[in-house]
């Protein structure tokens, strides 16, 4: 996963106010949001999964 996606996918959930899911569906339908985040053509996929949109210590779990 680049890192310039990932940043641009914070940018855009911060400022739509969309949620991770959300922020992942749009960006896979919409070229502009993939062009912004670096993208040279169309890709019909999700970039990550919604969980690595999420702070690492959340993502963490007790054994």
């Amino acid at each position: 996963m680049a890192l310039r996606i990932m940043i641009a996918l914070q940018y855009l959930k911060h400022a739509f106010n969309e949620s991770d899911e959300s922020v992942v569906q749009r960006w896979r339908e919409t070229p502009r949001w993939q062009y912004f985040s670096g993208c040279a053509y169309y890709e019909d996929r999700q970039p990550c999964c919604t969980w690595n949109l999420k702070p690492p210590m959340s993502r963490m779990r007790p054994f």
